[in-house]
């Protein structure tokens, strides 16, 4: 996923401001921090939906 967001960075960076990540498929606890410095170098905010409630 790091990847990806730094891929999406390059080619859409300069039009959105915030970028949406499904727990706990695409943003977990193992890969939150990484993806937090990636998109905070370029100004950008993470916006996260819950995803897979288990009961």
């Amino acid at each position: 996923m790091e990847e990806r967001t730094e891929r999406v960075l390059k080619g859409l960076g300069d039009f959105i401001d915030g970028y949406e990540y499904h727990y706990p498929n695409e943003i977990n606890e193992n890969n939150v921090h990484n993806i937090k410095g990636i998109l905070s170098s370029e100004g950008k905010d993470i916006y996260c939906i819950a995803f897979g409630a288990e009961f």
